[in-house]
Protein backbone atom coordinates (compact mmCIF):
# COMPACT_ATOMS: atom_id res chain seq x y z
CA UNK A 1 0.00 0.00 0.00
CA UNK A 2 1.38 3.21 -0.82
CA UNK A 3 0.01 6.87 0.01
CA UNK A 4 -1.05 8.80 -3.27
CA UNK A 5 -1.75 12.15 -1.39
CA UNK A 6 -4.05 13.57 1.71
CA UNK A 7 -6.45 16.14 1.25
CA UNK A 8 -6.69 18.41 4.44
CA UNK A 9 -10.53 19.54 3.95
CA UNK A 10 -11.30 20.93 7.10
CA UNK A 11 -7.84 20.21 9.34
CA UNK A 12 -6.18 22.71 11.61
CA UNK A 13 -5.30 25.88 9.82
CA UNK A 14 -6.10 24.23 6.41
CA UNK A 15 -9.23 24.76 4.21
CA UNK A 16 -8.82 22.49 1.25
CA UNK A 17 -5.41 21.85 0.96
CA UNK A 18 -4.30 18.74 -1.36
CA UNK A 19 -0.54 17.27 -1.19
CA UNK A 20 -0.09 15.08 -4.10
CA UNK A 21 3.01 12.15 -4.43
CA UNK A 22 4.63 11.25 -7.31
CA UNK A 23 4.07 7.67 -8.17
CA UNK A 24 7.56 6.56 -9.60
CA UNK A 25 9.40 7.88 -6.24
CA UNK A 26 10.69 5.49 -3.55
CA UNK A 27 10.91 8.33 -0.68
CA UNK A 28 9.07 11.64 -0.63
CA UNK A 29 9.97 14.18 1.90
CA UNK A 30 8.37 17.33 3.21
CA UNK A 31 10.24 20.29 4.32
CA UNK A 32 9.47 24.24 4.73
CA UNK A 33 9.94 26.72 7.13
CA UNK A 34 8.59 26.88 10.19
CA UNK A 35 4.82 27.31 11.47
CA UNK A 36 4.04 25.87 7.85
CA UNK A 37 2.32 22.77 8.11
CA UNK A 38 4.58 19.62 9.00
CA UNK A 39 3.44 18.94 12.04
CA UNK A 40 0.15 19.70 11.07
CA UNK A 41 0.81 16.97 7.91
CA UNK A 42 2.41 13.95 10.67
CA UNK A 43 -0.72 14.29 12.77
CA UNK A 44 -3.65 14.06 9.59
CA UNK A 45 -1.85 11.02 8.36
CA UNK A 46 -2.11 9.55 11.77
CA UNK A 47 -5.69 10.76 12.42
CA UNK A 48 -6.96 9.28 8.82
CA UNK A 49 -5.39 5.85 9.55
CA UNK A 50 -6.40 5.50 12.81
CA UNK A 51 -9.44 8.05 13.94
CA UNK A 52 -9.60 11.47 14.79
CA UNK A 53 -8.79 11.76 18.69
CA UNK A 54 -11.59 13.20 20.71
CA UNK A 55 -9.41 16.25 22.15
CA UNK A 56 -7.83 17.14 18.67
CA UNK A 57 -5.58 20.44 18.75
CA UNK A 58 -6.15 20.56 15.24
CA UNK A 59 -9.88 22.02 15.88
CA UNK A 60 -9.14 25.73 16.39
CA UNK A 61 -9.95 27.31 13.29
CA UNK A 62 -13.11 24.38 12.27
CA UNK A 63 -15.48 23.14 14.94
CA UNK A 64 -14.71 19.81 16.07
CA UNK A 65 -17.60 18.27 14.16
CA UNK A 66 -16.47 19.88 10.83
CA UNK A 67 -13.13 18.53 10.71
CA UNK A 68 -12.55 16.17 7.58
CA UNK A 69 -9.21 14.65 5.71
CA UNK A 70 -9.20 12.65 2.63
CA UNK A 71 -6.79 10.20 1.90
CA UNK A 72 -6.33 8.31 -1.43
CA UNK A 73 -4.25 4.78 -1.12
CA UNK A 74 -3.29 2.39 -4.20
CA UNK A 75 -2.48 -1.56 -3.54
CA UNK A 76 0.42 -3.34 -4.58
CA UNK A 77 -1.98 -4.63 -7.17
CA UNK A 78 -2.56 -0.96 -8.87
CA UNK A 79 -6.52 -0.69 -7.10
CA UNK A 80 -7.00 2.48 -6.12
CA UNK A 81 -9.19 3.60 -2.90
CA UNK A 82 -10.19 7.00 -2.19
CA UNK A 83 -11.49 7.88 1.48
CA UNK A 84 -12.78 10.73 3.75
CA UNK A 85 -11.96 10.19 7.70
CA UNK A 86 -14.36 12.65 9.80
CA UNK A 87 -14.53 13.63 13.09
CA UNK A 88 -17.48 12.13 15.11
CA UNK A 89 -18.14 10.18 18.56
Amino acid sequence: MRFRGIDLIRYGAFTDARLRFSEGARLHLVSGANERGKTTLLLAFEELLYGIDARTPMAFKHDFSKLLIGGEIVSSGGETLAFLRRKGN
